[in-house]
C-alpha cells in the first residue's frame, strides 16, 4: 500500500472534498480520486458513499483515518532516522496564535529559514484551544501558543518565554494602580475557552473583583486594540516581544497576591511549542526553539523591553 494513499485519505477528512485535498498533497482532484478507488481496492471497502455530491467519509473510512495517521507519522520517523543529514529540510506545518506574529514568529523564522533555506513552513494562525485538537489529528506538527492546563502524556512541551500577567491600559490614563483601573473602568475580559482567560478568572477571584464585562474578545490582538483606544482595561501578559502595536498601552504590574488562588503558574503565561512526542520533525522543532529564543535576547539587547 502506498504511503501516499494514506496522505490523501488524511487530507481528504481534513479539508472535506477531493479538491481541498488535491490542493493540499499537490496532487489533481482526479488523480485523488483514482488514489481512494485503489486504496478502496487493496482493503476491500467502501471508504466514501459516492451517491451525493460530493462523496462522504463512510463509518469504516473514518475509522481508517486515525491508523493512517499513525502508520504516515511512524514512516516519517522512520526516514527522519535513517536521514538525520537531511533533518533540517522538507515542510514543517506549524500553527501560532495571533499575537505571536507581530514580531517574533516572522522574525524567528526569518533567521530560520536563512540558516536553513531548504525548510519549507506552512503557517495556520487559531488560538490555542483550537490549536490543540489540530495537533492531536496530525494537521500539524507543532503550535507555537500557551501552555495547555493539562499537558497529555503524548504530547511535548518546550517553553521559550514566561509572560507576567498584568493589567493593560490606554496611555491616556494617569492612574498607576492596577485594582483602581480594573474597578473605575469598562472591563475587557479574555475569553474564557482561552488559557489565558482561566487564568484571569483564578486572577480575580483572588482580588475579590467581580467586574461587569464591557466586552469579551477571543484575541489578544483585538484586546489590545480596544485598549489602546481607551474603551477599557484588562489583564493579560505582558508580552515577552513589544512592538508598534502595543505603543497606546502601558501595562501595571498586579499586587502582590494575598490567597492560595493564585501561584506561580498563573501569573504569568508560558509561551512555547506544543508538539507530538513521536513527531518526525525533531530537528527542525529544536532549531525553531532555539531561534526563538535567541530573537527574545537579541530584540532585549536592543532595548524593546
Amino acid at each position: 500500500m502506498a504511503i501516499k494513499f494514506l496522505r490523501t485519505l488524511i487530507a481528504i477528512s481534513e479539508k472535506g472534498n477531493f479538491s481541498a485535498a488535491a490542493d493540499q498533497v499537490c496532487v489533481s482532484p482526479a488523480a485523488v480520486s483514482q488514489q481512494m478507488k485503489k486504496l478502496e481496492e487493496i482493503l476491500d471497502i467502501s471508504l466514501f458513499e459516492r451517491n451525493k455530491r460530493t462523496p462522504e467519509l463512510t463509518a469504516a473510512g473514518k475509522a481508517l483515518v486515525p491508523k493512517a495517521r499513525e502508520i504516515v507519522r511512524g514512516y516519517d520517523a522512520m526516514l527522519s532516522n535513517a536521514n538525520n543529514q537531511d533533518a533540517m529540510r522538507g515542510e514543517l506545518t506549524l500553527g501560532a496564535v495571533s499575537s505571536s506574529l507581530t514580531s517574533l514568529v516572522p522574525i524567528a523564522i526569518k533567521a530560520l529559514l536563512h540558516d536553513y533555506p531548504e525548510i519549507h513552513i506552512r503557517l495556520i494562525t487559531a488560538p490555542s484551544h483550537d490549536l490543540l485538537p489540530q495537533l492531536d489529528r496530525g494537521a500539524i506538527d507543532a503550535a507555537i501558543m500557551s501552555k495547555p492546563l493539562q499537558l497529555r502524556h503524548h504530547l511535548k512541551w518546550q517553553t521559550f518565554a514566561q509572560e507576567e500577567m498584568m493589567v493593560m491600559c490606554s496611555t491616556e490614563l494617569s492612574s498607576n494602580d492596577p485594582l483602581e483601573l480594573l474597578k473605575n473602568n469598562p472591563y475587557i475580559r479574555m475569553s474564557r475557552h482561552s488559557v489565558v482567560g482561566l487564568m484571569v478568572d483564578d486572577i480575580l477571584q483572588d482580588y475579590k473583583l467581580n467586574l461587569s464585562d464591557a466586552m469579551e474578545l477571543s484575541s489578544l490582538d483585538n484586546i489590545t486594540s480596544m485598549v489602546s483606544h481607551n474603551l477599557g482595561v484588562a489583564i493579560v501578559p505582558r508580552p515577552c516581544v513589544l512592538d508598534p502595536h502595543y505603543e497606546g498601552v502601558k501595562f501595571i504590574p498586579l499586587p502582590q497576591a494575598t490567597s492560595a488562588t493564585i501561584n506561580a503558574k498563573t501569573v504569568s503565561r508560558s509561551m512555547g511549542i506544543l508538539s507530538r512526542q513521536d513527531s518526525s520533525k525533531v530537528s527542525m522543532l529544536d532549531g525553531l526553539l532555539h531561534t526563538l529564543e535567541q530573537t527574545i535576547v537579541s530584540l532585549e539587547q536592543r532595548g524593546n523591553h
